[in-house]
């Protein structure tokens, strides 16, 4: 079986030019097919660029009927079937502008995922709930919202699952607040601010307690996370801005201050529009 495996591989990968939706499908038939205990082939030994090239050219339904089969993956006992329906999952959300049409009636099944020991099954659980055209889905936000203080989340993942909460509800005060006070709790929060602030910034979120936690940062006694919070304000909207002018000009009378955080607080003050 493993020779029969090996050459399905083979043939998948010298179809290259030819490759389309079809061949994923096969490829995913033969997986579903194999006995306990075979070694299945696997997208991620498939030279990546035909999966991407296949998922990117065909039609919704196409990849609905595909998804179908991986989601029967999702089931299996053997974690390598498993993991090969999390990667076309993972590869649809990466790949496809329509993701979040095609993805929503499987974010239950894809929900559990988010408390798997496994760091990459983790990962793709989130990274596929965190797609979403011009934003995640509203029922996906609230299976990630769930998982917002897993004490198991790395700094990556809160980052991720975090990031999307912002992206779906920037302004959402509410939301706002859960994610700062999930911030606060994590003992890596120290690590985790200067990336909050990007969120913030890049989001443009105004809400009261993000405005706070952007003055608190300003305060900091970490240059990069002064540097950094002074970036987020400079994506603000000038009437937000324009509240933190007391603030800006107390670190540039600051004689200590660093001329990094000195350049850009004079161009957030005199340039940013």
């Amino acid at each position: 079986m493993k020779i029969l495996a090996r050459l399905a591989i083979v043939a998948f990968s010298l179809g290259i030019c030819q490759a389309d939706v079809y061949d994923i499908e096969a490829l995913y038939r033969t997986i579903l097919a194999a006995p306990n205990g075979a070694q299945v082939p696997v997208p991620m030994e498939i030279d990546q660029t035909v999966t991407e090239a296949a998922v990117r050219a065909a039609q919704p339904e196409q990849i609905s009927g595909v998804l179908t089969l991986a989601a029967k993956c999702l089931d299996a006992s053997d974690a390598a079937i498993r993991a090969a329906g999390m990667h076309l999952f993972f590869d649809v959300a990466l790949l496809r502008p329509d993701n979040a049409s095609l993805l929503s009636p499987y974010f239950e099944r894809i929900a559990p995922f988010l408390s798997d020991p496994n760091i990459a099954m983790k990962q793709s659980a989130i990274g596929v709930l965190s797609a979403g055209f011009p934003k995640p889905a509203p029922q996906a936000l609230v299976f990630l919202m769930a998982h917002l203080n897993d004490e198991q989340n790395s700094d990556a993942q809160f980052n991720m699952i975090s990031g999307a909460l912002l992206i779906g509800s920037p302004s959402d005060a509410g939301v706002v607040q859960k994610v700062l006070a999930a911030l606060q709790r994590r003992p890596d929060r120290e690590i985790l601010t200067g990336d909050m602030l990007v969120a913030l910034g890049r989001e443009k979120i105004t809400t009261d307690e993000a405005l706070q936690f952007i003055r608190s940062a300003l305060s900091s006694e970490k240059d990069y996370i002064r540097l950094t919070a002074v970036e987020a304000l400079g994506k603000m909207p000038r009437g937000v801005r324009d509240n933190f002018t007391g603030d800006l000009q107390r670190l540039l009378a600051n004689p200590a201050e660093s001329a990094e955080v000195t350049a850009r607080v004079k161009y957030v003050l005199t340039h940013v529009q």
